[in-house]
């Protein structure tokens, strides 16, 4: 059986279409390519032709990290800790500090674990210089 392709040439002609160029055929053999011109389909990460004019992609939320997010969560709970102990609410004070104690030590056990280098199987060991999952990242012992 011939790819769709093949049969689509053999059926316009000696034209040939480019490698990424769609191309149908439909149930009485009629067919060809399929033009799709629209500003869309160009350009790095389908922003158009003009790409995304200097703008970085993903939302700005994005670009603190985890730890970070549950650092500020938690300097948040201490604050809120030392209002209540001002106010003399002392078991929602201890209640809020040691949340807040718990979320700090989660943020640096995440940073600890962010920079530690990717693990291997039992029985591998990690090559230095080689990114995470990439093809020779692991050894055999």
């Amino acid at each position: 059986m011939k790819p769709i392709t093949a049969v689509v040439k053999e059926k316009g002609g000696a034209v040939t279409y480019p490698s990424n160029q769609e191309v149908t055929l439909n149930a009485d053999g009629s067919g060809g390519p399929v033009y799709n011109n629209s500003p869309a389909q160009f350009g790095p990460q389908g922003l158009g032709r003009k790409g995304n004019n200097g703008y970085e992609i993903g939302s700005p939320s994005k670009k603190t990290t985890r730890s970070e997010k549950i650092m500020a969560r938690s300097e948040k709970n201490a604050y809120e800790g030392r209002k209540a102990v001002d106010e003399g609410r002392n078991k929602r004070a201890d209640r809020l500090l040691k949340r807040a104690a718990r979320q700090e030590d989660r943020a640096i056990r995440i940073e600890e674990k962010a920079k530690s280098p990717a693990k291997c199987w039992s029985g591998y060991k990690r090559v230095p210089g080689t990114k995470k999952g990439a093809k020779g990242s692991c050894k055999k012992k």
